[in-house]
């Protein structure tokens, strides 16, 4: 997991190469002819998500020189964090339209912008604690604040618009792809009980490796 600047940049750096030669091999292997585009969409989601690692490098960066972190890391990190439902949704949605079906668009539609507008509703209070990403008190990995309490309600928001995107994904690839968001969602929340959780960015990094199979 990503306890330091080093691991978020190796973190990132890894999973950036791994997504470029997954992407590569999807585009060209004619195995994968006919399930391409929702397979190159599905890298594209988990691509975003490793993005996190940009502001929490800063922040390591900062922190570690016992200088103060700059104002955007905060904001930046909330969006790159609130908008992976909705990205991810609309990534894979394009994807999958005349492919499947109609009810599980619009489900899956509602849960990423109801999760969206919540978040945009409570990023101006969040940003107003005047925190920013450093580790909550005895805990190693950064905290993500926000989690802790005006979002936790719309947790569940979150996480079905992920497995609603996810669920778009054609043949076995949809358990797959549920079993690693699932899988590494109830790792981080039963492994690490300190902070908002800021712990994802190792099972992130090779997600798109299972896109093969």
């Amino acid at each position: 997991m990503c306890f330091s600047k080093r691991e978020s940049l190796l973190a990132l750096i890894l999973g950036t190469v791994i997504n470029i030669a997954v992407a590569c091999l999807l585009a060209t292997h004619p195995r994968y002819r006919t399930t391409r585009r929702t397979r190159l969409a599905v890298v594209a989601a988990w691509q975003f998500a490793l993005l996190m690692q940009i502001p929490e490098a800063v922040q390591w960066h900062y922190m570690d020189r016992s200088q103060a972190v700059p104002s955007y890391v905060n904001p930046l990190a909330y969006w790159l964090n609130n908008l992976q439902p909705i990205v991810m949704y609309l990534a894979v949605a394009a994807a999958s339209v005349g492919h499947v079906s109609s009810v599980l668009l619009m489900l899956g539609s509602a849960c990423a912008v109801a999760f969206t507008a919540a978040a945009a509703v409570h990023f101006r209070a969040a940003m107003a604690d005047q925190r920013d990403l450093q580790p909550a008190a005895d805990c190693r990995h950064l905290n993500l604040h926000w989690w802790q309490h005006r979002l936790r309600p719309y947790l569940g928001f979150y996480m079905l618009g992920v497995i609603a995107a996810l669920a778009l994904v054609p043949d076995h690839q949809r358990w797959v792809q549920l079993a690693v968001f699932i899988g590494s969602f109830i790792l981080a929340a039963n492994v690490y009980h300190c902070g908002g959780g800021s712990v994802w960015c190792w099972s992130i990094a090779p997600a798109s490796l299972t896109l093969l199979i």
